[in-house]
Order: C-alpha cells, then sequence, then structure tokens
C-alpha cells in the first residue's frame, strides 16, 4: 500500500521557531482587528489555505525550515477539520519537481511547520494574500459585489480592482457606489463579499470616475483616493530634504520643485500623514488649511510636554 500523509489524530505536536509563534501572534494583531481570531485558528488558516491555493499564492516551501527548531518550541495544536481536509493533496505537492510528502516523511507535523516556517519568512503582503485568498476569489466572480466592512457597513460597489498599496503593505478593494462615490477599502477588512442581485448599471460618470481613480492610485497609491486631492506646497529644511528621499511609505506625488520649496499632489490627509513625520524640518506653505492643521497639531504636542513637566515641577 503507497504511503501517504494521513491524520490519525485532531491533536498535533508542532515544532515551531520562536520566529514562527512570534510573527503569527503580531499577524493576527495586524490583519484581524475584530479580535476572534485565535493562534491556533490562524495556524489552521495558513496550513489549509496554502494546500487548496498553492497554485495561486506567492509563498515558497523551503525544504531547510524542516530543520530548524528553538529550545522548548513544542506546542499541541488541534487541525481543525476543514485542515484535516486539505492534507490529501499534499501527496502530491512539489516543490521544485520533488514530493512534499517524501521530504516530509508523510509526517503531518513535519508538512505543517514546513508550511507555517515557510510563511513566516515570506513578504509581509504575500502573507496577508494567503489568509484572505477566499476574499480575493470573491472579488473575482462580479462587476458589481456587495461588501459587509469591519465598521458593519454593508456596501455595493463596482469593482475598480485590488490594489497594493505602493509599498507593498497592505491590499485594498476599490470600487465606486451608485451615487459615483469612490471606496477604498482593506481586504482585511472585509467581514462578507458577496453578489447582489442587482448590478449597478456602469454609467459615462462612472467610467470617468474609475478612470480618474486609475489615475490617482497610479500617483498616490489606493488607500487615500477617497479624499480630494489638492497642491500642497512645502518648504524643506536640508535635513528634511535628506529624508523625503529616505521615506516612503506613504510619499505624495511630487509635482514640483523650486530649491527648498516642493509642490505635491495628494490629499491634506495623505500630506498629514507622511510629513507629520518630519515634525521641524518641513514647514507646510499651503493650503492655508493644511498649515492651520499643522500648527494646531504642534501646539497640542507642545502643551502636552509642558503640562507633563510642569506636573513633575509641582510633584518635587
Amino acid at each position: 500500500m503507497a504511503q501517504k500523509f494521513e491524520v490519525t489524530s485532531d491533536i498535533i505536536n508542532l515544532n515551531l521557531t520562536e520566529l514562527a509563534t512570534s510573527t503569527i501572534e503580531e499577524d493576527i494583531n495586524t490583519f484581524f482587528a475584530d479580535g476572534k481570531a485565535t493562534y491556533n485558528g490562524i495556524i489552521n488558516t495558513i496550513v489549509a489555505n496554502y494546500l487548496k491555493y498553492s497554485d495561486r499564492v506567492n509563498i515558497k516551501l523551503e525544504f531547510s525550515y524542516l530543520d530548524l527548531k528553538d529550545a522548548n518550541s513544542y506546542s499541541k495544536r488541534r487541525i481543525n477539520v476543514d485542515t484535516q481536509n486539505m492534507i490529501e493533496y499534499a501527496n502530491t505537492l512539489k516543490v521544485n519537481d520533488e514530493s512534499v510528502a517524501l521530504r516530509c516523511g508523510y509526517n503531518v507535523a513535519k508538512l505543517m511547520k514546513l508550511i507555517i516556517e515557510s510563511y513566516v519568512r515570506s513578504l509581509y503582503i504575500n502573507r496577508q494574500e494567503l489568509l484572505f485568498m477566499d476574499k480575493f476569489i470573491a472579488i473575482e466572480r462580479a462587476d458589481t459585489l456587495s461588501i459587509l466592512t469591519i465598521e458593519k457597513a454593508l456596501l455595493t460597489l463596482h469593482k475598480v480592482g485590488v490594489f497594493p498599496a505602493k509599498e507593498s503593505t497592505f491590499h485594498y478593494f476599490v470600487g465606486i457606489d451608485q451615487k459615483n462615490d469612490s471606496h477604498s477599502i482593506k481586504i482585511m477588512n472585509m467581514l462578507e463579499v458577496s453578489v447582489p442581485k442587482k448590478g449597478i448599471k456602469v454609467t459615462k460618470e462612472i467610467k470617468e470616475k474609475e478612470e480618474q481613480i486609475i489615475k490617482e492610485i497610479y500617483r498616490n497609491g489606493p488607500q487615500f483616493i477617497t479624499f480630494p486631492s489638492h497642491d500642497i506646497k512645502v518648504r524643506f529644511t536640508k535635513q528634511g530634504i535628506s529624508d523625503y528621499y529616505m521615506r516612503l511609505i506613504n510619499r505624495p506625488f511630487l509635482k514640483s520643485k523650486d530649491g527648498d520649496i516642493y509642490t505635491f499632489y495628494c490629499s491634506r490627509k495623505q500630506a498629514f500623514v507622511y510629513f507629520s513625520r518630519f515634525t521641524y524640518n518641513v514647514e507646510i506653505l499651503e493650503p492655508s488649511k493644511s498649515r492651520k492643521e499643522f500648527k494646531e497639531n504642534f501646539q497640542k504636542a507642545l502643551a502636552l510636554y509642558e503640562n507633563t513637566e510642569a506636573e513633575e515641577t509641582s510633584n518635587k
């Protein structure tokens, strides 16, 4: 009788590295803001989704990870039914024409370790894709989708597409509603995705809006498209200019520059997110609303420090 992976018990003793354990805990806190995810549940999702979608995910199994171990790294985990049902697919799984089953010795614990250790060493955005692959597939089903968000908002949207942030951090679903308003939703913040009975008619206005959105995504990424864009003029210090070329996360589209004065095209929201990190190495010149907003926030920060110092002085 040919050997194969078999689940003989729903309790398994996993030998995971400290890196694997800590990364999974971090991913729970990052990707599952509703607080319902569990460590055991995530392990099952990682294994089941990899086996189910191995031809689609961007996670490469590395057999060398089978030999990795840390002290006291064993823990007992329960394998759920979905994972048990998917294990059989591993019997024919290959990596570079080499049998996964043979390298794991038909041992389910080693198979799960191989998948999990490979997962935690993959790019952040690829881990996210694996965890939420069911959402990505659901999005492909139709051009109009009903989406229930983590805030319990139910939206019916014409699909523009799924786009990664420019820095490859999160995936966003971008769509347009019946009123021609744009929406950008992190995939991980979508609780349910379904196809409504009635779709949104794609009008000339929606087509024009879609073209506008795609241009904006090209400039500044998908996460800020729901906020109107403007010219934002700033003056950098010498250190600020140096920091600008190093700080890529949420960096807005550069429209022009003249000496130490740079003009960006982005929303006030993006400007606040990006330039707040520069503190005294950037001055917001225009528009006046943004300049006022930055000034008021720095005044609040100053007051916070002054109040703390005053309390410390009074307690001496």
